[in-house]
Protein backbone atom coordinates (compact mmCIF):
# COMPACT_ATOMS: atom_id res chain seq x y z
CA UNK A 1 0.00 0.00 0.00
CA UNK A 2 1.05 3.38 -1.06
CA UNK A 3 2.03 6.26 1.69
CA UNK A 4 1.02 9.27 -0.87
CA UNK A 5 -1.84 10.68 0.07
CA UNK A 6 -3.64 11.04 -3.64
CA UNK A 7 -3.03 7.48 -3.93
CA UNK A 8 -4.74 6.90 -0.77
CA UNK A 9 -7.46 8.47 -1.61
CA UNK A 10 -7.96 7.10 -4.83
CA UNK A 11 -8.02 3.84 -3.38
CA UNK A 12 -10.64 4.65 -0.81
CA UNK A 13 -12.57 6.56 -3.88
CA UNK A 14 -12.57 3.42 -5.57
CA UNK A 15 -13.01 0.97 -2.84
CA UNK A 16 -16.35 3.50 -1.86
CA UNK A 17 -17.38 3.75 -5.34
CA UNK A 18 -18.01 7.89 -4.69
CA UNK A 19 -15.29 10.11 -5.44
CA UNK A 20 -16.79 12.83 -3.26
CA UNK A 21 -16.22 14.48 0.37
CA UNK A 22 -18.21 15.55 3.05
CA UNK A 23 -17.87 18.94 4.48
CA UNK A 24 -18.63 19.58 8.05
CA UNK A 25 -18.98 23.43 8.80
CA UNK A 26 -21.92 23.37 11.93
CA UNK A 27 -23.21 26.32 13.34
CA UNK A 28 -25.37 25.19 16.51
CA UNK A 29 -28.09 27.71 15.63
CA UNK A 30 -29.04 26.53 12.65
CA UNK A 31 -28.73 22.11 13.35
CA UNK A 32 -31.66 20.17 13.75
CA UNK A 33 -30.65 19.47 16.96
CA UNK A 34 -31.47 20.99 20.36
CA UNK A 35 -29.05 21.27 23.68
CA UNK A 36 -28.82 23.70 26.06
CA UNK A 37 -24.87 24.04 25.17
CA UNK A 38 -24.07 24.46 21.55
CA UNK A 39 -21.09 22.25 21.87
CA UNK A 40 -23.35 19.63 22.71
CA UNK A 41 -25.32 20.30 19.74
CA UNK A 42 -22.71 19.84 17.81
CA UNK A 43 -20.71 16.77 18.75
CA UNK A 44 -23.94 14.96 18.67
CA UNK A 45 -24.84 16.09 14.90
CA UNK A 46 -21.56 15.28 13.89
CA UNK A 47 -21.57 11.71 15.39
CA UNK A 48 -24.89 11.11 14.00
CA UNK A 49 -23.67 12.56 10.80
CA UNK A 50 -20.40 10.47 10.24
CA UNK A 51 -22.24 7.09 11.52
CA UNK A 52 -25.00 8.03 8.74
CA UNK A 53 -22.23 8.72 5.71
CA UNK A 54 -19.17 6.43 6.75
CA UNK A 55 -20.49 3.81 4.80
CA UNK A 56 -20.53 5.68 1.88
CA UNK A 57 -18.09 8.33 1.59
CA UNK A 58 -14.40 8.14 1.35
CA UNK A 59 -13.61 11.70 2.70
CA UNK A 60 -14.80 13.92 5.57
CA UNK A 61 -13.67 17.43 5.82
CA UNK A 62 -14.01 19.13 8.99
CA UNK A 63 -14.31 22.96 8.88
CA UNK A 64 -11.92 23.61 12.18
CA UNK A 65 -12.78 27.12 12.89
CA UNK A 66 -16.89 25.80 13.27
CA UNK A 67 -15.53 24.31 15.72
CA UNK A 68 -12.71 26.23 17.54
CA UNK A 69 -15.09 28.91 17.51
CA UNK A 70 -16.39 27.39 21.45
CA UNK A 71 -12.93 27.13 22.48
CA UNK A 72 -10.69 23.80 24.21
CA UNK A 73 -14.87 22.27 24.28
CA UNK A 74 -15.47 22.89 20.78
Amino acid sequence: MSSHFADRLLAACAAKGAPVCVGIDPVAQRLPITADDPVDAIERWTHELLDAVTEHVPVVKFQSACYERHGGSG
